[in-house]
């Protein structure tokens, strides 16, 4: 089957080549359809994910994530924490286990930039659309020297009894 987004897929639709005189992109990634439609369908052992900074890669029931505060335009993606979950025990997440299985964690973050290589998620950017457009204003240099200093992102409560 021909790679498309899974509406596209379960519509029938194939997406355009070309929108108002712009050629689209190739559509990345593989669709669902299977899931929904056939109960004995395996499911994936990889899934990446990558936007505005944030980025997870899936694996065999692990999980290694990124805390990066979305919508920052800070960039300094070296200094983002890492989180391994084994989703298999612990699917609300609860434990992460990068301290005590570095390898793991190094593997799966490899595997994570493999597939930001051939699914155009490099390079990393977490500046919005709006920020995108008006590069002049992300080039300007000002007059005077300011530093920011913003806290370090935490991970939020699932309830508020937690």
């Amino acid at each position: 089957m021909d790679v498309v987004p899974p509406l596209y897929d379960l519509l029938g639709v194939e997406p355009p080549e070309v929108i108002k005189g712009y050629r689209q992109s190739p559509i990345e990634g593989e669709s669902f359809r299977a899931s929904l439609t056939d109960p004995g369908a395996p499911g994936r052992q990889t899934q990446f994910y990558g936007m505005l900074g944030q980025r997870s890669i899936h694996h065999e029931g692990w999980l290694a994530c990124t805390v990066h505060p979305p919508l920052s335009g800070w960039g300094d993606f070296a200094h983002d924490v890492w989180e391994l979950y084994d989703l298999t025990t612990d699917r609300a997440q609860s434990t992460d286990l990068a301290a005590r299985e570095p390898a793991r964690l190094e593997t799966l973050k490899s595997l994570w930039y493999y597939n930001a290589g051939i699914c155009t998620g490099l390079p990393l950017d977490d500046r919005t659309a709006l920020d995108r457009s008006w590069p002049s204003a992300r080039t300007e240099v000002p007059s005077a020297t300011v530093t920011c200093t913003t806290p370090t992102p935490r991970r939020c409560p699932s309830s508020p009894a937690s």
